[in-house]
């Protein structure tokens, strides 16, 4: 457990994170503040058409942040050898599924503060389940990606290229 903390609080005031963190902040205030035209107030069937478009924003942005931020996650302990200091304390399988889910934690914790932002904003308050599981959803299906090319892939600037292909062609 000691490692996933330690992974989040590493991604979450690291240097290449503080732009993706304005980035969801930025928008949703945005997002909040301008976006009269779309209506705001939660429909019979439980969607709001404007908390679906700033996650349809999220995830068309998501797997593009997840590829710079985490694709050399499991080739950088494994190039600079950190990883061997791990296994005696650790198991291979739990440390990856540490780090895994603490950057779909990191993904998870962005995406509420942006929703608080929104409805700050827009001053209402509900939770959107259904749009919150889709887009969590989508955060496990990236991520999975992106340390499956970082465990596959033994050099970190190959692995963060790779993954930077596949979030630009797919």
């Amino acid at each position: 457990m000691t490692l996933f903390f330690l992974t989040l609080k590493n991604e979450l005031f690291s240097k290449k994170s503080l732009g993706v963190i304005a980035f969801y902040i930025l928008s949703a205030y945005l997002v909040g503040r301008y976006g009269t035209t779309l209506d705001a107030i939660l429909s019979e069937d439980g969607h709001s058409v404007l908390v679906d478009a700033l996650l349809v924003i999220y995830a068309l942005l998501g797997y593009l942040f997840s590829s710079v931020l985490f694709s050399g996650l499991i080739a950088e302990e494994v190039e600079s050898q950190t990883m061997r200091y791990l296994t005696p304390y650790l198991s291979r399988k739990r440390i990856y599924l540490e780090k895994y889910f603490a950057s779909v934690c990191y993904f998870l914790i962005l995406t509420v503060i942006s929703l608080v932002v929104l409805f700050f904003t827009k001053r209402i308050l509900f939770f959107p389940i259904f749009s919150f599981l889709a887009i969590l959803g989508f955060y496990l299906y990236i991520q999975s990606l992106v340390m499956l090319v970082s465990t596959v892939v033994s050099s970190q600037r190959l692995s963060n290229l790779i993954s930077l292909l596949m979030s630009i062609l797919f």
